[in-house]
């Protein structure tokens, strides 16, 4: 009947022929939608790198030695230079109630400027080819770490030369406050109209670190 109303027959052969021509065209549309969701996706996920970048970061900052704070330093200031001495040296004179947060502050400032520095040194070092030639064979994760983990080698790094920093500078400073106390006391006065306070003449006499 089909064949007198001048259609063509379709046959068991043409239908399955024209399925597998649909199956076709969905899987290279499908294939081709996969493709252009894919860095969508990336995008929306930042994904594991970065993850895996802040865990390395957690691990070498957990691994590395505490660097004692502003506070834990003058504290032990305090008691070395003798309350006296020590408001002289952070604050106006011998009697500044604020002497002790001055120092917090100070100290502080320079924890975070020899971390800085500390880890730019770090890095260089890192990526020393020659390192090992120069440590006795010793790899930069094996000569701060003591192991082949190279993230909490670097955190050990930071803080043992950020610790060094500071430390070569409170010496420097505890030398200035020696040598103040001397020239105060060989002459009051004299000392009094160059320095005009005992602060003034330990940052003079400071080296810059």
């Amino acid at each position: 009947m089909l064949a007198a109303l001048g259609e063509d027959p379709v046959g068991p052969g043409d239908e399955t022929e024209e399925m597998e021509e649909n199956l076709t065209r969905k899987l290279i549309i499908l294939t081709a939608a996969a493709l252009l969701l894919a860095p969508a996706a990336m995008a929306a996920d930042p994904g594991k790198g970065k993850a895996k970048s802040a865990e390395k970061a957690a691990a070498a900052q957990a691994a590395a030695p505490a660097l004692p704070n502003g506070a834990q330093r003058c504290v032990a200031l305090r008691t070395s230079l003798t309350p006296a001495v020590f408001a002289s040296t952070y604050g106006a004179n011998e009697s500044d109630k604020n002497a002790f947060g001055k120092c917090v502050a100070q100290l502080n400032r320079a924890n975070v400027s020899a971390k800085a520095g500390a880890a730019s040194a770090c890095r260089a070092e890192q990526g020393d080819a020659n390192f090992a030639a120069s440590h006795d064979g010793k790899t930069f994760a094996q000569h701060y770490g003591g192991s082949d983990d190279a993230s909490k080698a670097f955190g050990k790094c930071v803080s043992q030369k950020a610790k060094a920093k500071v430390d070569a500078s409170l010496r420097a400073k505890a030398k200035a406050v020696k040598a103040c106390l001397a020239e105060r006391r060989a002459n009051a006065e004299a000392f009094k109209a160059e320095h005009k306070t005992f602060g003034r003449c330990v940052t003079a006499e400071t080296p810059p670190s």
